[in-house]
């Protein structure tokens, strides 16, 4: 249990917010069973709502894997967001051999009207809104873009949990 993170994610008074921009994590992935580490963003609640309408862009997360070595960098939001009432999950799946032994930047370039993700610089998957509905402006469909307002930047490691798993 962290506590600071806990607070944050029940609050979130008093910490920076950001809206579009490039975000950055230069980070080496922990080696231990059961380590759940994650660089990410969270709505601010305040604009649309509690988890997933509020939105989350995960720009590396690790997982029960045991090697560590398959990064996940994900979307969640009301229509996609990997629980069973979602219309499944967007993510971006990437296998850093080195994960655990090196340092790799994890970046996501946020824009108004799409989403990128990066590894080491590379572009790794792109989210287009406008691929998910026949309306003509998608950025104003909150169910598959809460992104337009501010997030909250966030870097912590779990233990166990949902996708840390046993310890």
């Amino acid at each position: 249990f962290n506590a600071p993170v806990a607070f944050f994610l029940q609050t979130g008074k008093g910490f920076k917010q950001f809206t579009y921009g490039k975000f950055e994590f230069r980070a080496k992935m922990p080696k231990g069973k059961g380590t759940w580490a994650a660089g990410w963003m969270l709505g601010n609640q305040s604009n649309y709502g509690s988890w997933p309408s509020c939105g989350e862009i995960d720009v590396f997360e690790t997982t029960s894997e045991e090697s560590k070595t398959w990064i996940p960098q994900s979307l969640h939001m009301k229509k996609f967001n990997g629980m069973p009432s979602s219309s499944g999950n967007k993510h971006y799946d990437s296998v850093i051999k080195d994960a655990t032994s090196a340092y790799h930047t994890y970046g996501v370039e946020w824009y108004p009207t799409y989403i990128k993700f990066t590894i080491d610089g590379k572009q790794t998957g792109i989210y287009d809104p406008a691929d998910y509905t026949l309306e003509k402006n998608a950025t104003e469909d909150m169910t598959i873009w809460p992104y337009k307002y501010p997030f909250y930047l966030i870097m912590n490691c779990a233990i166990g949990g949902t996708l840390g798993g046993n310890v």
